[in-house]
């Protein structure tokens, strides 16, 4: 019998690699029937990172011994490192299955699922795999990161503590506790964590990253500025980083700064689709719309996109007619988005002769009477197969109309007539303090009622609630307000916005903080004074007191953060000459 194979074992067992591969190559050159042979050139060229080879080793093996689990084992590892990951999976099962192999296998298993989105299999491979290697640091961490993906925060809280009492000199393990801390709405507790981490590594991106995050969220954003700078520069290619300081300089009034970054983040990453869409929104408050609206085409590459991307059977349109068939038009963000740039599609019209518009079922009655040459379907219903869809905010886009003002939505006239009976003599203004509280920002645009009080000391006017849901129960707190005129359970009102819009067409001026019924009150043509904060949302630009969106408009800006006083001084100071 001879002794070649014993050889060329004992090298491979010895690590010497490069003789081991040789003396292998010499057996299969002889009998390539020899699965073991083949299974250790598989074994060496994973080693040496050729995992091209490896798969081609490891299969030539599996053809001789299908059954072998060290054979499966090493073949899903080489799909695996390939990024083959769903030809991987069945291997590393069939792997997992062995004693010998169980414990490895079930890692390249867990990180497959993951990588394939199969999360919750990834959960229970990761599971599986630390009842055998309990003390796998690794494995808890990318447990706890997809736990965490679950909203399961409390388990995941769990696994890292255990890790940063395992890796004490380790600071990645406390910023992902930090993490799920903050998950659990315990900014302190996370706040810490980062900081400790800081201490273990003075500068560790991730840690500073946090930690301008959560400045930012309490509008410290010089601080954050601070933050996101000091770990740029310790991670200067995580575009990241850049992204953030920039939006911590937009909201410090430092525009040319924060773009100035972005494009150099984009020199770096011209694919980073997060920097296109923030560049878009400085270029908006700039008044460059036409080059801002291309760069919002990125909006939908972003991960986090407040919108998520569908799939609706049919190609993106391409700004060309559509001759037959269906154009779909979708709305997006939020009502207030929906309101500003459903105004395209007269225009749109010229171009498609069968358009379906998908909105939010509160806007549907108003948009299906004020555009009776589409047909309007509340979001939700199936809709029918269209030829090609387009996204609202793609309009001005692809139509080359950034403005497109005047009015353009039509409120009912017998429910118009309705609300100027039962309103009686005026002048009438009409009162919105509160926008949607979910969205980032609204803590800084919505003033609430109290700061608009003064106006009730203004004579010879008379005002109306148009706040609906939150935000409303600040009436009840005051012996004597603007009238309530209902809320979506009254049947005059409902839980749309056809009653809103006849309401607002019924007033003589709108007066509001930054919601959708500034937009509501722009798109019906009516007389608007509009709050903004001092740092606005992109559609206002930075300075000015007209919009190129509503003519009729008039906006009334803080001069510093959190100064509501001086605007609604200088509201309270028109409204003593106001008239019809």
């Amino acid at each position: 019998m001879s002794d070649k194979p014993a050889a060329a074992e004992a090298l491979f067992e010895a690590g010497q690699l490069m003789e081991a591969q040789a003396a292998f190559w010499a057996l299969v050159r002889t009998n390539p029937q020899q699965p073991q042979a083949w299974r250790r050139l598989g074994e060496i060229a994973l080693k040496l990172r050729q995992f091209g080879q490896a798969y081609d080793f490891f299969g030539n093996a599996y053809d001789f011994d299908p059954d072998n689990a060290d054979i499966r084992l090493g073949l899903g590892q080489a799909l695996v490192a390939l990024g083959r990951f769903g030809e991987a999976i069945p291997n590393l099962k069939k792997a997992s299955l062995s004693k010998a192999t169980a414990k490895e296998a079930s890692r390249c298993l867990a990180q497959a699922f993951q990588e394939t989105g199969q999360i919750d299999q990834a959960i229970s491979a990761w599971q599986h795999h630390l009842t055998m290697n309990e003390n796998d640091s690794a494995a808890m961490m990318a447990l706890a990161d997809l736990l965490m993906r679950r909203m399961r925060f409390e388990e995941a809280d769990e696994l890292l503590y255990f890790v940063c009492l395992l890796e004490t000199g380790n600071p990645l393990p406390l910023v992902m506790l930090g993490n799920a801390r903050l998950a659990r709405q315990d900014k302190d507790s996370a706040s810490a964590l980062y900081r400790q981490a800081l201490m273990i590594a003075p500068g560790h991106a991730p840690a500073l990253f946090n930690l301008g995050n959560l400045a930012m969220s309490e509008d410290d954003f010089d601080e954050a500025a601070r933050l996101f700078a000091e770990a740029r520069a310790n991670a200067p290619k995580d575009v990241r980083l850049a992204n953030n300081l920039a939006i911590a300089f937009k909201e410090m009034g430092r525009i040319e700064d924060a773009e100035e970054i972005l494009r150099e983040a984009l020199r770096a990453n011209p694919d980073f689709a997060d920097a296109h869409w923030n560049l878009a929104t400085l270029l908006f408050l700039k008044g460059r719309w036409r080059e801002g609206f291309q760069e919002a085409e990125w909006r939908w590459e972003m991960q986090s996109f407040s919108t998520p991307k569908r799939d609706f059977g049919c190609p993106p349109w391409d700004g060309k007619p559509v001759e037959d068939g269906i154009l779909l038009v979708h709305a997006e963000q939020g009502l207030g988005d929906a309101f500003q740039f459903v105004r395209y599609i007269p225009k749109l019209a010229a171009l498609a002769s069968n358009i379906v518009l998908e909105a939010d079922p509160k806007q549907t009655p108003l948009f299906q009477r004020s555009f009776p040459m589409v047909t309007v379907v509340p979001r939700g219903q199936d809709l029918p197969r269209a030829k090609a869809h387009v996204a609202m905010l793609s309009l001005p886009n692809f139509l080359e109309a950034p403005y497109a003002p005047g009015a353009y939505l039509n409120a009912d006239p017998d429910r118009v007539a309705y609300w100027k009976r039962r309103l009686g003599q005026g002048p009438w203004i009409g009162l919105s303090w509160q926008g949607n509280p979910g969205f980032h920002a609204d803590r800084r645009r919505s003033p609430g009622l109290g700061p608009l009080l003064p106006l009730l000391d203004v004579p010879g006017i008379r005002l109306a609630s148009l706040q609906h849901g939150v935000g409303r129960e600040q009436l009840l707190r005051l012996s004597e307000g603007p009238l309530d005129l209902g809320d979506e359970d009254d049947p005059a009102i409902g839980g749309d916005f056809d009653a809103t819009a006849a309401i607002v067409e019924a007033l003589d001026l709108v007066v509001t903080s930054d919601t959708a019924i500034a937009h509501l009150a722009g798109a019906l043509g009516k007389p608007l004074w509009l709050l903004l904060p001092d740092i606005p949302d992109w559609r206002w630009q930075m300075s000015g007191q007209s919009s190129v969106w509503y003519p009729k408009a008039r906006l009334f800006r803080q001069p510093k953060p959190g100064d509501w006083t001086t605007p609604v001084a200088a509201i309270a100071e028109g409204l003593k000459g106001f008239h019809v």
